[in-house]
């Protein structure tokens, strides 16, 4: 109640703010450009008393994370990612930990537009592995050879995933002869 509080009054949040290790972590997040999903939406992970939420997360998150290859990541970024997330080990590409990130920020569903190549590329094993101990697949939709960002080539998907156990999924592959407007009687 106390934490909560803190931030209600404003003498008590003037010398939260003064404090050394309050301006470290400004300083650090203004030049990291880190951002804490705890600490700026709080009401989705605590009570109002600031304890714990026995059900906390989002009900259902939805994003199209940035395709960087580990190529282009800088070392210090790798080095930030990787004892976090348990998906990102070798040569990952950096939708790999937004997807584990997200399943672990929501309480039910998940869903990404990303490359398909973690479904067949050994970058991707560690994240699959997580995905069948963690979530259901609700949806998959391929879109193989249509390039959805117009001139950027990626193979892409569409995924859908469910943190409560589910007992169907609906996969769809885009043949050659489809376009997108053909997957409308899918949705």
């Amino acid at each position: 109640q106390k934490r909560m509080a803190a931030l209600e009054d404003d003498q008590e949040l003037k010398a939260l703010e003064s404090s050394q290790w309050f301006q470290d972590s400004k300083k650090w997040s203004e030049e990291a450009r880190y951002f804490h999903w705890k600490l700026e939406y709080p009401e989705v992970f605590y009570d109002q008393d600031g304890t714990p939420k026995d059900e906390p997360g989002f009900d259902a998150i939805i994003g199209n994370p940035p395709y960087v290859d580990f190529k282009t990541l800088p070392q210090s970024q790798k080095d930030l990612i990787e004892p976090l997330h348990s998906t990102s080990s070798g040569k990952f590409d950096l939708y790999i930990p937004f997807i584990e990130d997200a399943i672990s920020l929501s309480r039910r569903m998940v869903s990404f537009i990303v490359p398909s190549m973690f479904m067949k590329r050994d970058y991707g094993r560690d994240l699959r592995q997580y995905l069948v101990d963690k979530t259901s697949l609700r949806t998959l939709l391929d879109f193989q050879h249509l390039q959805i960002f117009g001139d950027a080539t990626n193979f892409t998907c569409t995924v859908i995933f469910d943190n409560q156990a589910s007992d169907t999924a609906h996969y769809k592959k885009l043949n050659k002869n489809e376009q997108l407007t053909d997957l409308l009687e899918y949705t």
